[in-house]
């Protein structure tokens, strides 16, 4: 009966049950998406600043803080805990947020649609919207809990993370180029934790750079943009597959060879640009192709090695140029070309690509024909070099037919399984 008694008392006494409240309120019982708005420019600390709304505490998961102050700069250190939904510049003067002696998580809970710069609700964000050449650096290391994290600019103003990023549980981050200013990330992503996949969505033409190391717990990198290239120039060690669905990724720096490539899948062509320094290589477990797809290795002394190719239907692969080695470990078919799928070469130089079987990717040379009526194969088995116009020969089936010669009509029946 003591218990009961002492419950009687305590929920008698009035002050006392003042001083438990306090001591007991939870983050689940904080309001989200509140904004808090950094008036204090030059040099400030998290805690100590002034802010509109009161300043961030860690108790604010899912909220935004914010600089708005004109033309002037100004740099925030995280001298405390804090767990934030996101921090936001519109500013023309660069907001700089220092390490010190706290520690910062991202955390989107609560955040609705509407107060995200990319109406993603739920999802964390680092954000630049300034029209102007503004900028947010962010310096200090993140750790990424419970929501995925958007990584982006709407206007032309930069974003700059310099810190190391990590997830306490399987995220994704998203590169968001959504206006002209550039992304660049030169801190570690998934050095250790949980499980990041990473993508390159945006959709205008900043430029995404990620010069860190993306590590083990990377899952995938994908990029999957027609206007905002990405670029990896750091040594990247994570072993998930590389995914180049739609437009460029320029490789200048290096992926793990148990990392496989795919080429192609989303809507547009897919590029590959190998542009490591001179004698650098890169090897993939494997390459699949999908839509158009280009591979550029544009370097003399740099060595490509794609392994063995699968082709899905209706896909084409394009090694743009031999300067550099590409290398595959697939084998031509029985007339000399890996596929009527593979070209190498742009313009008059296109070409039907040949090689591999664990070497290199050449250009096929095919059998001369000076005009359209020396194409007499009636076995599908020759690739024809075509000079000029005219009517092919009777019952003529042959495997490619590569025309060189000037504009013209080429007439008579054919079965074929390849023109250029």
């Amino acid at each position: 009966m003591k218990p009961k008694g002492l419950a009687k008392t305590l929920l008698g006494t009035s002050a006392l049950t003042a001083a438990i409240v306090v001591s007991f309120i939870t983050p689940s019982a904080h309001a989200a998406n509140t904004n808090h708005t950094l008036t204090t420019t030059g040099a400030n600390n998290l805690s100590t600043a002034t802010w509109t709304g009161g300043a961030p505490t860690n108790l604010t998961i899912g909220d935004i803080a914010i600089y708005t102050t004109a033309t002037t700069a100004s740099t925030t250190t995280i001298d405390t805990n804090v767990t934030i939904g996101g921090f936001r510049t519109n500013n023309t003067g660069v907001w700089t947020l220092s390490a010190g002696a706290g520690t910062l998580t991202l955390d989107g809970t609560g955040l609705t649609s509407a107060n995200s710069p990319f109406a993603n609700a739920g999802v964390a964000f680092l954000a630049n919207t300034s029209t102007a050449a503004g900028g947010l650096t962010v310096n200090s290391n993140l750790t990424l809990a419970n929501t995925n994290l958007d990584i982006g600019t709407t206007n032309s103003g930069s974003v700059i993370v310099g810190g190391n990023i990590v997830a306490s549980s399987a995220q994704t981050i998203s590169f968001r180029a959504n206006g002209t200013g550039a992304i660049t990330d030169s801190g570690s992503i998934g050095a250790s934790g949980s499980n990041i996949a990473i993508q390159n969505v945006g959709t205008s033409t900043g430029g995404v750079t990620l010069s860190g190391s993306l590590g083990s717990s990377v899952t995938s990198v994908t990029q999957n943009s027609a206007t905002s290239a990405l670029t990896l120039s750091g040594a990247n060690t994570y072993t998930g597959p590389t995914n180049v669905a739609t437009g460029t990724l320029t490789l200048s720096g290096s992926i793990s060879s148990s990392s496989a490539l795919t080429l192609g899948g989303g809507i547009g062509a897919a590029t590959l640009s190998y542009t490591a320094t001179a004698g650098s290589t890169q090897t993939f477990a494997s390459t699949a192709v999908n839509s158009f797809s280009t591979v550029t290795n544009a370097t003399a002394t740099n060595v490509v090695n794609l392994g063995a190719i699968t082709r899905n239907a209706g896909s084409i692969l394009n090694v743009s140029s031999l300067t550099g080695t590409t290398n595959t470990t697939s084998a031509v078919d029985s007339t000399g070309i890996l596929g009527t799928w593979a070209t190498t070469g742009t313009g008059t130089g296109l070409k039907y690509a040949a090689g591999g079987s664990g070497g290199a990717i050449t250009a096929y040379t095919g059998t001369a024909a000076a005009t359209a009526a020396n194409v007499t194969d009636t076995t599908g088995t020759v690739n024809y070099d075509v000079a000029a116009v005219g009517t092919l020969g009777a019952g003529a089936s042959f495997n490619t037919l590569r025309y060189t010669g000037a504009a013209g009509t080429i007439a008579g029946d054919f079965t074929a399984n390849g023109l250029m």
